[in-house]
């Protein structure tokens, strides 16, 4: 590993569903991105919170995750390793609580 970038969102939807996506530019590199949910606290009566990789650009084009735009884990990456990254697109998602997230970018050329 030759470098590492790390970023956090934090957000919250009470009594409502919201998600909020950020985009983090890379310059050119083999990259390993991974997310996690860092903390969680329910803000109603039933509560859901996720962070997930929706999509990422690289020597091998764009690669988009999200599954027409549904809410919800099973349409997002947790990890990908691509060569050539420029940039990865992340999305926070709340339904009833508050959500922190992080996402690391582990370079390796």
């Amino acid at each position: 590993m030759v470098g590492q970038e790390a970023h956090g969102w934090w957000g919250y939807a009470e009594n409502t569903v919201a998600t909020w996506e950020m985009t983090v530019k890379v310059d050119k590199h083999d990259t390993f991105a991974e997310v996690a949910l860092t903390a969680w606290s329910e803000m109603g009566g039933d509560p859901a919170g996720y962070i997930g990789i929706i999509k990422i650009v690289s020597s091998s084009g764009t690669e988009t995750f999200l599954q027409d735009g549904s809410w919800g884990m099973q349409s997002y990456r947790q990890g990908v390793f691509r060569k050539g990254v420029t940039s990865v697109r992340v999305q926070l998602a709340a339904w009833d609580a508050f959500v922190r997230g992080r996402l690391f970018l582990n370079f390796w050329s």
